[in-house]
């Protein structure tokens, strides 16, 4: 056997040996990740993100849960807490593709209004809160306070942002 193709054999054979370990590492790596989606779906790991903004008196904050392994699912968890009472804990709409945009109003009622592009949610002074679907009677948006959306947060994450 001449000393080129020996060469050759082995330049292959390292080849080969880095072609595995790379499929080998990306398929830990895939691995890894949906073990983790899968505790984060089972609530396990927390929220996949959280978000908090003092709105007119209330504390809102904004929690989302992954619901999906692979597609941008979220389950929404809004909890509203007003001085002096306890923590009103509400299970929002499922935010499908991820990073819904959330339009935060004051109503001539003096009330809040969450809105999104399927649900509205009203949140009385107290701190109670009332989902009803857009079909029905909607409330005026007298003020305008802000908005939850992606790209507002801390490193370009979902967040909150105040009007101006």
């Amino acid at each position: 056997m001449t000393e080129k193709s020996s060469r050759w054999r082995r330049v292959l054979f390292l080849l080969l040996i880095a072609f595995v370990g790379g499929v080998a590492l990306i398929v830990i790596s895939v691995g890894l990740e949906i073990n983790e989606r899968r505790k984060m779906i089972r609530g396990e790991s927390g929220p996949f993100d959280v978000t908090e903004a003092d709105i007119d008196g209330l504390h809102l904050r904004l929690e989302r849960y992954l619901d999906h392994l692979f597609l941008a699912e979220f389950r929404r968890t809004l909890t509203v807490t007003a001085k002096g009472r306890a923590p009103v804990v509400f299970e929002m709409d499922q935010d499908t593709g991820g990073m819904q945009r959330i339009a935060v109003c004051k109503t001539g009622e003096g009330r809040i209004l969450l809105s999104d592009r399927i649900f509205n949610y009203l949140i009385d002074p107290d701190g109670t809160t009332k989902p009803f679907t857009k079909p029905e009677v909607e409330p005026v948006c007298v003020t305008k306070l802000g908005t939850f959306d992606k790209g507002l947060g801390p490193r370009g994450k979902y967040g909150f942002q105040p009007e101006r």
